[in-house]
């Protein structure tokens, strides 16, 4: 399974999940996390080039750090270390939104001066 697929399976974990309290977010947050730390899943997400920038490498996901937001199609925030030594300080952080409208989503967050935000279509439901 593609690096896509793999975020794709973790969100359709969480919309299949009835989250309605606080605990039992925080155990999907905890589960995605552990997902997300598997091996498989780290040889697909680690050390890859972005999709919405194919200049842009992505350094290793801090699965520790990334969670979903709390709305109803349950977007996940993928944080990732900024391998670039020359770029400034911080992380790289993506955003995936699965099922919003008849696509899917990612929006991506590169933390330097000023925020730059860049998000792009990555197909229909039938595309995949």
């Amino acid at each position: 399974m593609d690096g896509i697929g793999k975020i794709r399976s973790i969100s359709e974990l969480l919309h299949s999940k009835g989250l309605k309290d606080r605990d039992k977010k925080e155990k999907a947050r905890d589960t995605m996390q552990q997902v997300l730390a598997q091996q498989s899943y780290k040889q697909v997400l680690n050390n890859c080039v972005s999709t919405l920038d194919p200049k842009l490498t992505l350094g290793g996901l801090k699965d520790r750090e990334c969670r979903f937001y709390d709305s109803k199609m349950r977007p996940l925030l993928m944080v990732y270390e900024n391998p670039d030594p020359s770029a400034s300080p911080g992380d790289i952080r993506v955003i995936f939104k699965n099922g919003d409208g008849k696509g899917l989503y990612f929006y991506l967050y590169v933390h330097v001066h000023v925020r730059n935000v860049h998000c792009a279509c990555m197909g229909t439901p039938q595309d995949f």
